[in-house]
């Protein structure tokens, strides 16, 4: 198999670089020649990468102001377009769809024939409803219509995520397979304490459309006033939650551990993860923790918790904003006395040795 080239913005805590460096490892442990393409600045990862990885940073720098995302879109189209007229892949597979409708839009006026895989990671139409004003999405839209159906091929983190690419980017059904993202095998080494603690654990961004004031208002209405909560992540709303805590008499309930670059040891002395998410790209934290053997709760929302929660099985699924449903589910999954075992069999479709295999599936069809 010929060298296969991922390219990415850069190497930091976030899901996707994860996402990446996972993919590179597991290629290159399997023989595969695997180049790491990274558009930011050399930096450590804070991820392991495999030695038979090779690495290569285009060094752009990301900006420190909103002011600045104009000239870092336009210095990182520069350093793709050199990269690839002095590299000339054969293959780019690309981590985030703006990258990849911009590696197309190289490919276009370069006039090269390299294939393009883009990973798209994220709920399109969510992501630009809540995170970016009129003007911003009328031209992302804009852009992606233009773009994303020219890639050849689109892998989708759920299935979810086709509907929304089909009927409201154009990009044709056949171009685009469902791979899951991929758990650290960590998560599955896991024992299953069947002790019941009254832990419940919140692990994500701390921001509005990731709802945690829903949980810490609802969290201080359950019937169960033995129960803790511990937030771990950081974000523009840690001030006006920890006030929120304190409004509500919450002090010594509730725990905040800030950002956490290994998350497993809070999975594993927790009870129970809470998720109260608008819309999610995918919500890989509820499959790290059902890999651990440990019950959630979640808002259904869109795009991913319908794919990894199992009603009664894994945990529930709560209707989207129905806060009284979920004071009650969170209740009802402190109460329960789980099978570990079970709660962890759901998610083997996330084991890294079965998505491997689905990507080099994909990889073959369009590469070779």
């Amino acid at each position: 198999m010929q060298t296969l080239n991922i390219l990415l913005y850069n190497l930091n805590h976030s899901g996707t670089s994860h996402a990446a460096v996972v993919l590179a490892n597991n290629l290159a442990a399997k023989g595969i020649a695997v180049s790491l393409i990274i558009v930011g600045q050399d930096t450590q990862s804070p991820f392991n990468i495999s030695s038979n990885v090779t690495i290569r940073f285009l060094g752009v720098k990301r900006p420190g102001s909103f002011f600045g995302k104009i000239p870092y879109v336009l210095n990182s189209t520069v350093a793709v377009g050199n990269y690839i007229q002095s590299s000339t892949p054969k293959n780019l597979i690309v981590f985030a769809k703006e990258f990849g409708c911009v590696c197309i839009f190289l490919r276009k006026i370069m006039s090269m024939n390299h294939k393009i895989i883009i990973i798209n990671s994220t709920f399109i139409t969510g992501q630009l409803h809540y995170t970016k004003s009129f003007l911003t999405r009328q031209l992302h839209t804009f852009f992606y219509k233009i773009f994303l159906p020219k890639a050849d091929h689109i892998i989708a983190i759920c299935n979810a995520m086709i509907d929304d690419m089909v009927q409201n980017y154009s990009v044709p059904r056949n171009k685009i397979s469902v791979i899951y993202p991929t758990i650290d095998e960590k998560f599955f080494n896991t024992d299953y304490d069947n002790t019941i603690n009254k832990e419940v654990i919140f692990i994500g961004r701390i921001n509005k459309h990731k709802g945690p004031d829903k949980l810490i208002r609802n969290f201080a209405k359950i019937s169960n006033k033995d129960a803790t909560l511990r937030i771990v992540g950081d974000g523009p709303m840690l001030d006006e939650i920890k006030a929120l805590a304190e409004q509500l008499n919450l002090q010594g309930k509730i725990t905040f551990e800030g950002n956490q670059q290994n998350v497993l040891p809070y999975l594993q002395k927790a009870s129970l993860l809470v998720m109260t998410s608008d819309f999610e790209g995918f919500g890989q934290v509820l499959a790290e923790a059902i890999a651990c053997g440990k019950p959630v709760v979640s808002f259904n929302c869109p795009v991913g918790p319908s794919e990894i929660v199992q009603n009664e099985i894994n945990g529930y699924l709560v209707e989207t904003g129905n806060e009284e449903e979920l004071t009650a589910k969170i209740d009802l999954a402190l109460s329960r006395n789980w099978n570990r075992n079970e709660i962890a069999k759901t998610a083997e479709k996330f084991h890294p040795a079965k998505v491997i295999s689905e990507y080099i599936k994909v990889i073959e069809q369009n590469f070779l």
